[in-house]
């Protein structure tokens, strides 16, 4: 019977703890006519501890995956932190988009009711014999040219809020989306007042740069390779361990406890 336990102390510390019970049966006892009584029980107990030196040895080494974990949970939050980011501008920039649709198509329905006016000024100036037929001609083409302008920016706008419909549809839960709905900007984005946009509460640009999830994900990424180099180099030291060994041996006619 046979029983052991290892554990790991502080540091690079290792701990064992062992049970032995050996049962011995000699069978040429009987035939010598020994006294002895066969099967003879040994048993032991003992413990030992073993301190590497050089491979393995340090907190370097013994913690290096505890650090390799730490760098890569970092590592995922500040992915998540990027990919929200990404989100938010892409949604502020969808939503920008169709604020400037709706602008185009607001200032060329102006510009082509100035148009239109213009014509009919100019044809009833040409009615009256006040103006050409040619100048007539492009009062007309000019109407033609803001129509086509008019139209072309519709256009664009029902394919901004197409991009607007599809970017808020794919950000929420099925069950929540409205049928039949569309979603149009209700407040106007502006730039931000002068109090927000003073240089002495905004940012430096190298701490700005610092701040950024892609530059601290790769700084992260360089920290996780460089404890796996140190543990890498520390793999390349000879062996060579301290082992301290105790216990007790006892050796007995019939199993019983070790005193």
């Amino acid at each position: 019977i046979r029983a052991f336990c290892l554990s790991r102390g502080l540091g690079d510390v290792y701990k064992r703890q062992s049970y032995n019970l050996d049962a011995i049966v000699n069978s040429l006892q009987a035939k010598l006519g020994s006294n002895y009584i066969s099967p003879e029980y040994r048993g032991s107990l003992g413990f030992s501890v073993t301190q590497p030196l050089m491979r393995n040895a340090g907190r370097e080494v013994t913690e290096s995956g505890i650090r390799i974990a730490d760098r890569e949970e970092a590592i995922a939050r500040e992915t998540v932190r990027q990919v929200l980011s990404q989100r938010i501008n892409e949604g502020l920039q969808t939503y920008l988009f169709v604020q400037r649709a709706q602008d185009r198509v607001r200032w060329r329905q102006r510009a082509l009711d100035l148009t239109r006016q213009l014509e009919a000024e100019i044809s009833r100036q040409f009615q009256a014999g006040l103006k050409s037929q040619n100048e007539l001609t492009e009062s007309r083409a000019a109407l033609a040219l803001r129509q086509a302008q008019l139209a072309q920016a519709q256009q664009e706008l029902e394919e901004q809020i197409n991009a607007l419909q599809v970017f808020l549809s794919a950000h929420q839960p099925q069950d929540q989306r409205p049928m039949a709905t569309r979603w149009l900007p209700a407040d106007t984005l502006k730039m931000p007042t002068a109090e927000f946009a003073d240089s002495l509460r905004m940012t430096d640009a190298q701490t700005a740069y610092e701040r950024r999830p892609e530059t601290r994900v790769n700084r992260l990424r360089i920290e996780r390779e460089e404890v796996k180099r140190a543990v890498a180099k520390n793999q390349t030291e000879p062996e060579l361990n301290f082992r301290l060994r105790y216990g007790k041996e006892s050796l007995m006619d019939r199993p019983m406890a070790l005193q």
